[in-house]
């Protein structure tokens, strides 16, 4: 029993775990104790550094969110599927596509994003 318990998680972390030259990103789900709503948070940091992206914009469906200071994010949504993106100036934009959140769950993103060192003007 534990040894497919541990090949579940072992499959889904790497489903939850992707990568393309546009950066990185990891997603864990968790219950929170919100009842009926449903929270997206987490943080944006540039992937060569791991330094935070202050004031990065995450777009949730047709709500645009900036991270702290620090890099954070956080939004309180209802249960449902949630088109999430995240990105900053001068580097690419991460697209997760629609991100289904069950009532009362957490969900924490990581955003790691890449600088787009492509010239602006050929």
């Amino acid at each position: 029993m534990k040894i497919i318990l541990c090949l579940l998680f072992l499959i889904n972390y790497s489903l939850c775990l992707a990568q393309n030259r546009k950066g990185v990103y990891t997603i864990q789900r968790e219950k929170s104790a919100l009842g009926n709503k449903s929270i997206i948070s987490g943080s944006v940091v540039d992937f060569a550094t791991n330094q935070p992206l202050k004031v990065a914009v995450i777009k949730i469906d047709t709500t645009l969110i900036q991270t702290d200071t620090l890099g954070h994010f956080r939004q309180e949504l209802s249960p449902g599927k949630h088109q999430v993106r995240a990105g900053f100036i001068g580097y690419y934009l991460i697209d997760l596509g629609k991100i289904s959140l069950r009532k009362g769950e957490l969900i924490n993103i990581l955003f790691r994003v890449k600088e787009d060192t492509r010239p602006l003007i050929d």
